[in-house]
């Protein structure tokens, strides 16, 4: 039985205002750089935990690449397809430690094609489980989940990116959105209808981010629940809550947990820090 994550390895440039943002103005701020990517932050958190999986991603050769390479747990087997510049992210967070504005540089990963992963068709046909974020091409996604016959997890990843599922809803185990995802690929408003549309569509279960309202669940067997956000005393950044509470739905399917909460553990620990996962992280300390 084995777990395949597919998704982005990005460099994370973080930037955090010191003071109110004031547009059209040169403001103070503190800098940061850490190793991210969606998939590579899920994989790094479920190998914390000590799931043994596989990452398949996509780097750049050199210095860059031991980078990435050094923040990933031993657990966790690294294959990836070369790209000529590593992707990067660029976050903007305010006063408060919130996304003010997000630029993401991925244009390397256009190039991947599904011939890329034409070595690595026999572990995808053999896993049990799949893990993607939406950062790769749609061919490459599209090629992907024709060859994997076994239960899939999708990040919504951005609004920009999350109609590259739509062809495939009725083969997605868990979707996870934030409330622009949702809206995007459904045009609905409200929680309870974008989930009942995407569980119409053949998805098993959709949880759909809130943000400080919380998270809203429901699965093809369960009505939907709304669940309240879980109060936290120091919120050092926002960043990585999102991918570290997929990586909880992935880990509790797993091992037959409670998703909602467990999930939600792991977003609190990834809110105390400013890394985009929190190096102190182990099932102990959750």
């Amino acid at each position: 039985m084995t777990l395949i994550v597919l998704g982005a390895s990005n460099l994370d440039y973080t930037l955090i205002a010191h003071q109110a943002l004031r547009q059209g103005h040169s403001n103070p701020a503190s800098l940061a750089v850490h190793a991210g990517g969606v998939g590579r932050n899920v994989a790094e958190t479920l190998g914390r935990l000590g799931e043994s999986l596989t990452l398949l991603t996509a780097l750049t050769p050199g210095v860059w690449r031991e980078f990435i390479v050094a923040s990933l747990p031993r657990c966790v087997r690294l294959e990836s397809l070369p790209i000529p510049t590593q992707s990067s992210y660029v976050e903007l967070l305010d006063q408060h430690h919130d996304l003010h504005l997000g630029l993401a540089a991925m244009d390397a990963l256009d190039a991947l094609t599904p011939e890329s992963l034409t070595p690595f068709l026999s572990q995808v046909e053999e896993a049990q489980w799949l893990a993607i974020d939406l950062n790769f091409p749609a061919p490459l996604i599209d090629w992907v989940i024709k060859h994997f016959k076994g239960e899939l997890f999708v990040e919504g990843t951005s609004a920009a990116k999350v109609f590259k599922i739509l062809p495939h809803l009725n083969r997605v185990h868990t979707l996870k959105l934030n409330d622009k995802e949702a809206f995007e690929l459904t045009q609905e408003v409200q929680p309870s209808a974008q989930a009942q549309m995407l569980i119409n569509q053949g998805v098993q279960a959709v949880t759909i981010t809130l943000g400080k309202e919380g998270v809203y669940h429901q699965t093809k067997t369960q009505k939907g629940t709304h669940h309240p956000s879980l109060p936290h005393p120091n919120i050092v950044s926002t960043t990585g809550a999102g991918d570290a509470y997929f990586a909880g739905l992935v880990y509790a399917h797993l091992h037959h947990l409670e998703p909602h909460q467990f999930a939600s553990r792991l977003a609190h620990t990834a809110l105390s820090v400013a890394t985009p996962v929190n190096p102190s992280l182990s099932l102990s300390t959750i």
